[in-house]
């Protein structure tokens, strides 16, 4: 909101028009129109239930709160009214559904507004009308009851939605786009224009190369919210605001070291002694952002100590769960000055791009911009809440930035892009996919360190076989061959904060047979729930150390590259005498390669 606000504050025709986020709106409404009951945010709420959830559900667990706290939570959202789920209820465990059950007769009952019950009581007034229009804007999804409140304020108040034109192509029937106009949805689809753009790839190690030689201001795509990774991406400004995600190291390891005092029980009052211990040495210290994790652990404790003197599992876990949703959603640092004559943003510039700006868009690794979370319901339940309202939908917000990013590039702007994230990013490698006869040489950009490889081919003896991997590396690169297969560059190293590209890409293939082996159709919902528990599975089994960010866009990935294969086997699985085989060895003694075929299969005729 804030980058559209300066560029509409340029032209005359648009300095009068208010651009707000939704939850800034919000709070500003509630107050004009005396809002009779507090609104309490989600972490709150939380903790409010947690507070009986012993009583009326003794001894089971806290992944069984959390979750049926967060189906509750989704629910409201499509409607306040608890007999509109009676289909979607009976399809849920019973203990989870008598929780959702309570926790809704609960709020029904307090003295209190959550977020989706503010909307309602918006959704209810007479609204003054404003001579300027408003534009909401820094959002991908619009849940029901907001509807319900924005339809109510545009009978008196022009409300504008900017939404790219290109979207409106890609909308789906559930999606909060579609219940806005039905006649969106008989916007005609396209298939994805070509792409106009050029575009390079450059090698991780000539990053800092890259960034000094460009001319223009600079978006840079991937550069992780974390001071860690700002080493060799310094910004101009003095300060700068980093999302949540830069106190997560923080939230973490405060959490391990309380941890270990709640394996069984521990008395509230030595619980907060312990926390004040350790907000004293982060003020010696002078680590603001450990301070601010102990400070919200204080709060949630302090919260539910009129009901309980002892800290065991359960509520530790709620706790934790109710600081890390509080967490400040940006948090100011200070970095230093890369050089005053280049700007360089963040991904967030993509919620408002100025496309009057000529920029350079570096694409460094992964990033989870182009992903939102969304609950995973059967298919039963799929159909009752796309009956009350839109769904969310993992991809739209992707869709959306996407837009955003072909426009920037339309305007004539250089992408350059890291050939290992070309190489491993399904993402990247789908945006790209009509452009490669676009991609350009990368002729101005000199390697950081010049090798001269002198090779006897005498000492080393030919190989027996070769992998189709080991034919399309020599085929890429002869170089890259030669330090991977021949004489390794360096060791391989396992790394517990991720996995390999061959992990990964054995994942995708295991995932891939297993569906295929179980199911006759291809179910988005069903494949997305098969991927969540492998990858759950597969970072248990190993010992991974690995956020839940990462986590989210690890499984993006996975579903994608699983998605996109089944889509074509599915297809043949249906035809009539179809057998099939997985991993079926493959040896060619003429050729020398020896390999695996991923799916054989035939037809009896």
């Amino acid at each position: 909101a804030d980058l559209l606000r300066l560029r509409l504050e340029i032209d005359p025709k648009t300095q009068n028009v208010q651009v707000v986020t939704i939850a800034n709106f919000i709070k500003k409404q509630l107050s004009k129109y005396k809002c009779p009951n507090p609104v309490l945010r989600k972490a709150d709420i939380m903790l409010h239930f947690s507070t009986v959830w012993s009583k009326y559900f003794p001894g089971e667990p806290f992944s069984l709160f959390q979750q049926a706290y967060e189906i509750f939570s989704d629910w409201r959202s499509y409607s306040l009214q608890l007999q509109n789920f009676e289909e979607a209820l009976d399809s849920l465990e019973p203990t989870i559904k008598r929780a959702v059950v309570f926790f809704w007769t609960y709020i029904d009952g307090a003295e209190f507004f959550d977020e989706h019950g503010a909307y309602n009581f918006l959704a209810n007034i007479e609204v003054e009308a404003s001579n300027n229009p408003i534009i909401l804007y820094g959002f991908t999804h619009l849940s029901g009851v907001q509807l319900g409140m924005l339809q109510n304020y545009s009978r008196t108040n022009e409300i504008i939605l900017p939404i790219a034109q290109k979207l409106l192509e890609k909308i789906q029937y559930s999606d909060w786009i579609a219940w806005i106009q039905s006649d969106l949805l008989k916007t005609q689809k396209t298939n994805d224009s070509e792409n106009k753009f050029k575009w390079k790839t450059f090698e991780s190690s000539t990053l800092n190369q890259v960034l000094s030689e460009r001319k223009n201001p600079l978006l840079v795509l991937g550069a992780n919210d974390q001071i860690i990774h700002f080493s060799e991406v310094h910004l101009s400004s003095d300060f700068f605001k980093l999302p949540y995600d830069f106190l997560i190291n923080d939230f973490k390891e405060i959490s391990e070291q309380l941890n270990l005092g709640v394996k069984q029980k521990i008395l509230v009052t030595k619980f907060l002694e312990r926390i004040q211990i350790e907000k004293e040495k982060t003020i010696l210290h002078q680590q603001w952002g450990k301070l601010k994790v102990l400070e919200l652990f204080d709060q949630s404790v302090k919260f539910v100590s009129p009901v309980t003197s002892e800290i065991d599992i359960f509520y530790f876990s709620v706790i934790k769960e109710a600081v890390s949703l509080n967490l400040p959603r940006t948090y100011v640092v200070t970095l230093k000055e890369f050089d005053d004559a280049n700007e360089i943003y963040k991904s967030d510039y993509l919620w408002a791009p100025n496309l009057s700006e000529k920029i350079d868009i570096v694409v460094k690794s992964n990033d989870t911009i182009f992903k939102n979370k969304s609950v995973s319901y059967t298919a039963n339940v799929y159909k009752v809440l796309a009956t009350l309202g839109p769904v969310q939908r993992l991809g739209l917000r992707a869709e959306w930035l996407t837009e955003h990013l072909r426009l920037l590039l339309e305007q004539n702007a250089n992408l350059l892009i890291d050939e290992e994230i070309l190489e491993s990013n399904s993402f990247w490698k789908k945006f790209l996919k009509n452009s490669w006869e676009n991609r350009e040489e990368n002729d101005h950009l000199i390697p950081v360190k010049e090798f001269n490889w002198v090779i006897d081919a005498n000492n080393y003896k030919k190989k027996k076989n070769y992998s189709p991997s080991e034919i399309q590396t020599y085929l890429d690169c002869p170089r890259k061959y030669f330090v991977t297969y021949v004489e390794p560059f360096e060791p391989k190293v396992r790394n517990e904060y991720e996995f390999t590209a061959s992990d990964i890409g054995e994942f995708e293939h295991e995932i891939i047979k297993l569906y295929f082996e179980e199911q006759s159709v291809l179910n988005e919902e069903y494949l997305f729930d098969l991927c969540t528990k492998y990858l759950s599975k597969k970072i248990k089994e190993q010992n991974k150390k690995i956020d839940l960010l990462e986590q989210e866009v690890l499984l993006d990935e996975i579903v994608q590259y699983a998605f996109n294969g089944l889509s074509l086997l599915m297809p043949l699985k249906n035809l009539p005498n179809f057998k099939f085989n997985f991993e079926k060895e493959f040896i060619s003694e003429e050729e020398n390669i020896k390999g695996r075929i991923e799916l054989s299969f035939w037809i009896k005729f």
